[in-house]
């Protein structure tokens, strides 16, 4: 009796078992783009589109509220629909039926804003100022977050991964903390449901988030767009050739540890810092420069030395060498004399900035000799000062004591080579560390586009959020271009979603790097002045960072709350109208005579403010372009900049540095942007 009811069992179990999972089958065959899942935020008054896929020609019907929608899918399979309107406040369920059925909860229409770029877009609540706190008390029902997972792609993706969630003390801690604190004050101040994409990933540069025909336009891209079209033809190989080198390098990196340490400074020995040492047979340089630029592609030490003049009135006075900074280590000597040193000992020598005391007892009228041996551990070495502040001053005792005020060492100098690395242990080492853009890689062109925005487009947002740079850093003079075309592109394609001229809001680079006694330039500045460029397209708005990266050593500033509140200002008052001031004071005018420079400002709602005992990081410069710090003084809206070494400024610049002090704010306590009114040529220019 058991054995049959066993086979009856069996026989009566396969036949449902079949149906069930024919049924599960039909079930799986329909399917909805990421973004519709429950809890989801449609764009409100705006048309929603719905998509997905099931099996060609079949019927599909979309229901949600009073709505009914149906339509056939296309050989592809792929479906679409247009929802009216939903109304804000609602909630709603939509249930799509066809080769089966799938249904989506609790929807509601609000405000939908996406939030992009790198890091600093994509650092979490967790991770930021007042995390447990701040995430402890994030309950917010109408706050919705969905994080796109990263994928990089050459062609366009049909979707992407993730899902919406309900913003809690469970999910806020792992969303993007600008996001979040953005949609926070959107939603307290419009009442009105907030729906955040963070589509965003750290490390990445502007280019992949564009699209590749829109880069194309550019002319300066063509170089790296046959660089990039090489690495896709010869992949297959490039791949093999740097796993072989990895391993290479893994199985030796011990035992060559010790390559990397200084070989010892044998050449002193010789007399090479000596002022009667011969080194007529050394090739000539203009300096300051670096490594590669004079064609030496190695690792080890390189030995410069130049010959100066000496006033008369410098005698018996003690001296300061301007050298700024040197890739990787120095020493520093004057007369044959050591007077500094740079090494692993000072953290981070690679960006400090070398100011070495001549004694005053060393230094006589007439001929000195200054040599300096450099070490580069690895990578392009040398010097990396701008030539306008590569000079050496008397330490008077009072500033405005008898001129010469100081010598430039820019020029001519004679080099030689102590020490060089074998190969090819440093040679594989440096292919170790190539990052390849080949087609699945993050960093190439159009590749995050392609698989993390493009298929977002056809749904309705009211703005996009954009915090990245860093990246870009080293070509900062691209920027502009490279921010306005990919917004353009970005907005085109939104286009088709009804949403014209995408509101597009940018956060100014963070200051960072360590802070420099004297004015110099810098390429986070010329970033920085690229992202400001952005406000001559429509609808966009950009906000600062640059008085929130703390002592400028963290790349990712915690205080991500006030860059959150900046963007929600300039949104509410761009995009919703709310009569606010958006951002700290610019340059409404400058002007220059009787050796005074003015600056009047803009956006000062009811007044400047200083911040601190006084108004730093402002410099003026002459005709020379040599800038020296100014006394500034506050006059109502306008400043006034004067500085005792440059008798008639031509030019005046706030905050251009990599890490300024900001000072100046308006009374809504907002910084005032940096600034230059000089259009000389960027340090950046020629990096293509």
């Amino acid at each position: 009796m058991l054995v049959i009811t066993v086979i009856f069992m069996r026989k009566f179990l396969t036949p449902l078992l079949f149906a069930l999972t024919s049924v599960a089958a039909a079930q799986a065959d329909i399917s909805l783009h990421a973004l519709f899942t429950d809890h989801a935020v449609f764009q409100s008054g705006k048309p929603v589109p719905v998509w997905g896929w099931a099996s060609p020609s079949a019927t599909i019907t979309v229901r949600i509220g009073e709505q009914e929608h149906k339509t056939q899918t296309g050989k592809d399979g792929q479906w679409r629909v247009t929802l009216a309107p939903l109304v804000s406040g609602q909630s709603y369920e939509m249930t799509v039926t066809g080769d089966g059925e799938r249904s989506v909860k609790d929807i509601v229409a609000g405000e939908v804003w996406l939030c992009s770029g790198q890091s600093n877009m994509q650092w979490p609540v967790k991770k930021a100022a007042n995390a447990v706190k701040e995430a402890a008390a994030a309950q917010y029902p109408g706050i919705r977050l969905f994080t796109v997972k990263t994928k990089a792609s050459a062609t366009p993706e049909k979707n992407v991964e993730g899902q919406w969630q309900v913003c809690t003390p469970e999910t806020a801690p792992e969303f993007s903390a600008i996001g979040y604190y953005f949609g926070r004050k959107l939603h307290a101040d419009l009442a009105s449901p907030v729906g955040l994409i963070n589509s965003s990933w750290g490390g990445t540069p502007i280019e992949a988030w564009t699209p590749l025909e829109a880069l194309k336009t550019l002319p300066f891209f063509a170089q790296s767009q046959k660089q990039y079209e090489n690495e896709v033809k010869n992949e297959k190989a490039i791949v093999a050739d740097h796993a072989q080198d990895s391993i290479y390098w893994n199985r030796h990196k011990t035992e060559w540890n010790g390559d990397c340490e200084d070989p010892g400074n044998r050449a002193v020995f010789r007399g090479w810092a000596d002022p009667e040492f011969d080194d007529s047979a050394w090739k000539k340089c203009q300096a300051p420069t670096d490594f590669v630029t004079l064609g030496l592609n190695l690792d080890g030490v390189v030995w410069f030395r130049k010959s100066i003049e000496i006033p008369p009135e410098w005698e018996g006075m003690d001296l300061t060498l301007h050298i700024n900074r040197i890739d990787d280590m120095d020493t520093t000597y004057f007369n044959g004399n050591k007077i500094g040193a740079t090494g692993k000992e000072t953290e981070k020598f690679w960006e400090k900035d070398r100011r070495y005391t001549v004694p005053a007892t060393e230094v006589k009228a007439g001929k000195a000799l200054i040599a300096i041996r450099i070490f580069d551990k690895s990578g392009n070495g040398g010097f990396l000062s701008d030539p306008l502040f590569f000079r050496i001053v008397p330490t008077y005792p009072d500033s405005t004591a008898v001129a010469p005020r100081e010598l430039s060492l820019a020029g001519e100098w004679r080099y030689s080579i102590e020490h060089q690395f074998e190969e090819p242990k440093w040679k594989v080492y440096g292919q170790h560390l190539l990052r390849l853009k080949g087609s699945k890689h993050e960093h190439a062109p159009g590749n995050l586009y392609c698989a993390m925005i493009h298929s977002l487009t056809s749904y309705p947002i009211a703005g996009a959020l954009w915090y990245q740079g860093e990246n870009n850093v080293g070509k900062a003079a691209n920027y502009a271009s490279l921010l306005k075309t990919m917004i353009s592109s970005w907005r085109s394609a939104w286009s088709a979603a009804g949403v014209q001229d995408l509101p597009f809001f940018v956060v100014q680079l963070a200051n960072y790097n360590a802070r420099k006694s004297d004015p110099a330039s810098s390429a986070w500045a010329e970033l920085r002045e690229s992202q400001a460029q952005v406000l001559s397209l429509k609808k966009t708005g950009l906000v600062t960072a640059v008085d929130l990266g703390a002592d400028g050593s963290d790349i990712h500033p915690k205080d991500k709350q006030e860059v959150g509140r900046r963007l929600a200002l300039s949104a509410l008052a761009t995009v919703y109208g709310k009569p606010l001031i958006t951002s700290g004071p610019s340059v409404k005018k400058s002007t220059f005579s009787d050796g005074v420079a003015r600056i009047e400002f803009d956006s000062v709602a009811a007044g400047l403010q200083v911040k601190g005992q006084a108004l730093k990081s402002f410099a003026v410069a002459g005709e020379n372009r040599r800038f020296y710090w100014a006394h500034a003084v506050l006059e109502g809206d306008t400043l006034t900049l004067r500085a005792p070494e440059v008798p008639h400024p031509v030019a005046a610049r706030y905050a251009w540095a990599d890490n300024p002090e900001i000072t100046l704010y308006n009374s809504e306590g907002l910084p005032a942007f940096p600034f230059r009114t000089d259009d000389w040529p960027k340090i950046t220019e020629d990096r293509r």
